[in-house]
């Protein structure tokens, strides 16, 4: 998730039928909106169960139509869940998937609510980072072929439209050295291929909920692909630095190698398409880091960061790193 807006109130009568579809014996307590992503709207709704138990569920709604998004539909979203819950990777377990209509107009999805929340700060920094790498090699060590793993799209199909042709929708961005960064794209891109695995696309430490000392769920799958592993290391990395420093970013990536025994062969290029991901709004993801109480995050650093993660991948690349 990397900006929150407005939530779009579910009426009472669609909260009740909801819950009646899931829990039917339930009552509904109270609901209240919760931070969303930038194509999605969740709330919370808490039931009491016939013993008097109390339980949580959240839905999730789509800001647009499935076909406007540009990010995976709610139901293969579900399904991905579901195959990430059954396969022992730390979700929000899926309780259900409705794109009928019936209810409510677009679709949408229900989850078990997971108690903790999301850390940007941390008293201890490099058993986060290990942490985090040890779950990221969980995922990427799934059975990426399987036949129960819904159909994905390629993240390096992705990332061409996302990125790579970026410009035929804005103008480049000074501010990252976004010049210096495509030459040297144009001359790696795409890079080899020696693994495609299943990806988050956006591990990010505002996408993990904590509980206590440990990872509870892996949050926002929207984006997730078919690809590199070195994408999703180059994504946290950036993040990592960001929040962290360059110091824990490298922590996690010595885990994570030193876990799954791949190659970082590839990473360098990752992490110029990586740097990109920003452009044209780093502003916009400073005030993020703002929300999540982290107000010394802010473009000025972000950009000095990013300047320097550019700058080491030039580096491992044979590059020169001009500006």
């Amino acid at each position: 998730m990397r900006h929150t807006g407005a939530v779009e109130v579910i009426p009472s009568e669609a909260i009740a039928a909801i819950v009646a579809g899931i829990e039917p014996a339930s009552t509904v307590v109270e609901t209240s909106a919760l931070p969303g992503g930038l194509s999605s709207w969740m709330t919370e709704i808490e039931v009491q169960r016939p013993d008097g138990s109390r339980h949580r569920l959240v839905v999730r709604r789509g800001r647009r139509p499935d076909e406007e998004r540009h990010t995976l539909p709610f139901g293969v979203e579900f399904e991905l869940l579901r195959y990430l819950d059954a396969h022992g990777i730390p979700v929000a377990h899926p309780r259900a998937f409705d794109d009928s209509g019936r209810i409510l107009a677009q679709a949408y999805v229900v989850l078990d609510y997971v108690p903790g929340a999301t850390r940007f700060t941390t008293d201890d920094p490099v058993g986060m980072a290990e942490q985090m790498a040890d779950v990221l090699a969980a995922v990427h060590d799934l059975d990426a072929t399987s036949a129960s793993l819904p159909a994905l799209p390629l993240h390096e199909d992705r990332m061409q439209g996302w990125v790579i042709t970026d410009l035929t929708r804005r103008e480049p961005d000074p501010s990252l050295r976004e010049h210096l960064v495509r030459r040297h794209l144009d001359e790696h891109w795409p890079p080899p291929v020696f693994e495609r695995c299943l990806l988050h696309a956006d591990y990010f430490p505002g996408n993990l909920v904590w509980d206590g000392g440990a990872i509870a769920a892996v949050i926002d799958w929207e984006s997730a692909a078919i690809g590199d592993p070195m994408a999703d290391i180059a994504t946290t990395r950036l993040d990592l630095r960001w929040a962290y420093g360059a110091e824990l970013a490298e922590r996690f990536t010595e885990r994570y190698l030193t876990v799954t025994g791949r190659s970082a062969a590839t990473l360098a290029v990752w992490e110029l398409v990586v740097s990109l991901r920003p452009a044209g709004a780093i502003s916009l993801w400073a005030s993020d880091m703002a929300a999540h109480g982290r107000p010394d995050i802010t473009a000025d650093s972000m950009r000095a960061e990013q300047h320097a993660y550019v700058d080491s991948a030039l580096q491992r690349l044979g590059a020169p790193r001009s500006r």
